[in-house]
């Protein structure tokens, strides 16, 4: 059995979905997202150790925490889906 959980980073996390799929037998070392709504709704469900919120865009690698665990390779991100949903509506009004 692992002593240590593996880990990952969840791009776009929104309410944290990924993390939640994943189980106890991994470790989120970060998590972003853009919405202020939906990274509320992250920290309601995981808390705000790992969270940062903001563009991805403004992101660098010193923003993210180094794992040196070789089965760290896990690097999630999810296109965010009400935006472009939102978008088809308005287009084919």
């Amino acid at each position: 059995m692992r002593a240590e959980p593996f880990t990952f980073y969840e791009f776009f996390a929104g309410g944290g979905m990924a993390r939640a799929g994943l189980g106890r037998g991994w470790r989120c070392l970060f998590a972003n997202d853009f919405d202020p709504r939906k990274a509320a709704v992250y920290r309601d469900n995981w808390g705000d150790e790992d969270l940062r919120v903001g563009d991805v865009w403004g992101l660098t690698t010193a923003d993210l925490p180094r794992s040196d665990a070789p089965d760290s390779r896990v690097r999630s991100g999810a296109a965010a889906c009400a935006p472009p949903v939102a978008a088809l509506r308005a287009s084919s009004s």
